[in-house]
């Protein structure tokens, strides 16, 4: 184990470099009373945040917005009385789901104990329109790979939505619709989009499909 030591080289560049012992400081170019220093395994490297897709996410606004609102329903969740768990996205403890599917499959981001064990995905995106009608987007393949984990799991699956505001969720707005009835309306009330922006199909979800607050979700918590 050694040392890394992050200098400013120039107004516009950093550098970082790697050293055994501390008397190798000396040789540094640029060393100074600012440089960071941390102890370290050589393997330990600084990134700089737009350089690594692990962190560039968290500069832009879209992504900011989509964790806090995950935070944000986890909240209001807890004060209208649902007993929420949030589920693990690592690939990890999810083996045990992909082992027993033979189709690309999502979870939720959290599990309701008291609403039947339904799974809530938390979204945040911004109220557009298509046809002249409020919508939110969605990836076509999110929602199929949500509707297969249903299949598998036999537990129902909502959608909660946010309106997006810049970086921030608008706490007024949520709403929820279940991922069968987002596909039951598919290619009715719902439109199947191919080419998109991003390049992906997407789904165009109707407002006014979705139900305010947690009135769907506690339909769950009284069956």
């Amino acid at each position: 184990m050694g040392y890394h030591i992050i200098v400013k080289v120039s107004s516009a560049r950093i550098e970082s470099q790697y050293i055994e012992t501390l008397d190798e400081l000396l040789d540094l170019q640029g060393l100074g009373e600012d440089a960071i220093i941390y102890q370290g395994e050589k393997d330990w490297r600084p990134v700089r945040v737009k350089d690594d897709d692990r962190f560039k996410y968290y500069l832009e606004p879209w992504f900011q917005a989509g964790i806090r609102a995950q935070r944000l329903f986890g909240e209001m969740a807890s004060a209208n009385g649902f007993m929420i768990e949030q589920l693990n996205q690592d690939q990890n403890s999810f083996k045990s789901y992909t082992d027993n599917s033979d189709q690309p499959i999502k979870r939720g981001d959290y599990l309701v104990r008291n609403a039947s064990g339904v799974e809530v995905e938390v979204k945040c995106k911004e109220l557009a329109k298509y046809d002249g009608s409020p919508c939110f987007w969605m990836n076509y393949s999110d929602v199929r790979m949500h509707h297969n984990m249903m299949s598998l799991t036999s537990t129902p699956v909502l959608i909660a939505f946010f309106n997006r505001c810049d970086d921030q969720p608008d706490s007024d707005s949520l709403c929820m619709i279940e991922v069968d009835k987002i596909l039951a309306e598919k290619g009715k009330n719902v439109s199947y989009v191919e080419k998109t922006k991003l390049g992906k199909p997407a789904l165009t979800i109707p407002a006014h499909l979705t139900v305010a607050g947690f009135e769907l979700l506690a339909r769950y918590r009284s069956k």
